[in-house]
């Protein structure tokens, strides 16, 4: 069995989806209302914010079926339970790449970014046949999950390291703070902020299109935005 695990470094964006309830009370003569999701209280705000982020989610969807993707064959971690809205969207826009290479290259062609490594990307992706599109995987969900976590608790980056043979800490790519899903993926596509080019050049770029990959698990830590991917082939 062969695992791929790579993170990048992710300003924080994600809010939770779940059941929101409001409730009120009374402290001091003030009255307070609150909404409770999944029994946290949040403030107001916080769910105003939540609120336009499933607006935001849902144009977003609107836009990939304008532009003629098949959203319901492609976001095959649309059910599941072990994801977030975010990890699912991230595995969407993988799955439109590796669904169909070439038309994925007009959003490389929007992104800013080194133009030797942006060509370089536009021609791989201009070259390269469809591959399979990926299942999520509630196992690899948890590596990646854990060594976001980990990696974001000690501060270091890493590509490798237990449950993985070999141990290596760097190579993070760091992003603006008005990322969405799309524009992460473009930059592990674009791969111009790894350090480990004269290792693995376009290393990140070559995972994503790596041919014999099946399984996806994707696991974001909110501390210091670290998100962790595991591939795995059949």
């Amino acid at each position: 069995m062969k695992l791929i695990f790579w993170l990048i470094l992710f300003p924080s964006v994600i809010c939770a989806q779940s059941t929101i309830k409001r409730t009120s009370y009374s402290e001091g003569g003030t009255n307070y209302e609150v909404v409770v999701i999944e029994e946290k209280a949040i403030s107001k705000t916080e769910a105003e914010i939540i609120a336009l982020e499933k607006i935001d989610s849902i144009k977003r969807m609107k836009q990939r079926i304008a532009d003629g993707w098949n959203i319901k064959l492609l976001n095959t971690g649309n059910k599941v339970g072990f994801m977030n809205s975010f990890e699912k969207e991230v595995l969407l826009e993988v799955n439109m790449c590796r669904s169909n290479p070439s038309k994925y290259v007009k959003y490389i062609q929007q992104r800013d970014g080194d133009p030797v490594f942006v060509k370089s990307c536009i021609d791989r992706l201009s070259g390269c046949k469809s591959l399979s599109i990926l299942q999520p995987d509630s196992l690899l969900s948890v590596l990646a999950k854990e060594n976001a976590f980990k990696i974001a608790d000690s501060g270091m980056v890493g590509h490798y390291g237990p449950p993985y043979p070999e141990s290596a800490y760097g190579g993070s790519i760091d992003i603006d703070n008005s990322i969405i899903a799309r524009e992460y993926v473009t930059g592990w596509l674009v791969d111009d902020g790894n350090l480990f080019h004269q290792r693995t050049p376009y290393g990140h770029r070559e995972h994503i299109l790596t041919e014999t990959e099946h399984f996806a698990g994707i696991g974001y830590s909110q501390k210091e935005g670290f998100l962790g991917v595991v591939l795995k082939s059949k």
